[in-house]
């Protein structure tokens, strides 16, 4: 094994929150990507991956041992729906409320630059479209999700976001869940692709998913479907696909 992993509770909100281990090469030092350019760096996360994956398989088994799993709010047998939603809505939730509103009534948005990039990134994987249904208040939802690759247990979701990764949480959850389908408990393995900083070496992002999260989100969405929610401006304002129509973001 040529990791290290560092625990933490990343908190969603109230008392909901999602364990997360972040995962750091062995004797990781900055100064060993200084000048390296971001076509090599995926390259040898690519090559990290390959080799680390099995191990990483193996040692989630013992890690999500001790997290609730069942909930009455997951079914993979279809069932009557209200509507289906992409599973990024749940990016925009944790975003924001305001800007999960505006994605679910499919307001115009701006054009999306970081996914374009995402969608070019030289790092090829296997992907496949995966789905649950999801009870939000009194009506089931159809979740639909392509994450970039599926390894037995874990499914790897690459990003260009490094460091806070809170928004990213809500949809992790959900796809570990959607591979819970074949019967295994399942994480999210959350890989930015972009070259750790000063403040940020972890390479990867374990996400151990908890029904008490699908709580979390499950009430959440249903404030932004009823429209009782209130919103604020925040850092993701001045970024915000929505900005041009939002009033938090002038």
């Amino acid at each position: 094994m040529t990791y290290q992993m560092r625990k933490s509770e990343v908190k969603l909100g109230g008392s909901y929150a999602v364990t997360v281990y972040h995962i750091f090469q062995d004797q990781f030092t900055l100064e060993e990507y200084l000048g390296i350019d971001p076509s090599s760096y995926r390259k040898r996360l690519l090559e990290f991956l390959e080799k680390e994956i099995p191990q990483l398989s193996s040692q989630f088994r013992t890690l999500i041992s001790s997290e609730p799993l069942l909930s009455p709010r997951i079914k993979y047998r279809e069932v009557p729906y209200k509507s289906a939603l992409p599973a990024r809505i749940f990016d925009d939730l944790l975003v924001c409320k305001q800007r999960a509103y505006f994605s679910l009534s499919k307001a115009k948005a701006i054009f999306d630059l970081r996914m374009e990039f995402e969608k070019k990134q030289d790092i090829q994987l296997e992907s496949k479209q995966m789905e649950v249904f999801f009870k939000v208040g009194n009506y089931w939802y159809k979740i639909v999700g392509v994450p970039d690759y599926v390894y037995e247990n874990l499914v790897v979701e690459l990003t260009i976001t490094r460091g806070l990764i809170r928004h990213l949480l809500g949809r992790a959850v959900i796809y570990a869940y959607m591979c819970m389908r074949y019967g295994e408990p399942c994480g999210t393995l959350i890989v930015p692709t972009t070259i750790p900083g000063t403040e940020e070496g972890a390479i990867a992002h374990l996400v151990l998913p908890n029904s008490r999260a699908l709580d979390y989100l499950a009430e959440e969405l249903e404030k932004v479907i009823e429209g009782k929610f209130e919103a604020k401006r925040n850092n993701f304002c001045s970024s915000c696909l929505y900005k041009r129509q939002c009033q938090y973001s002038l």
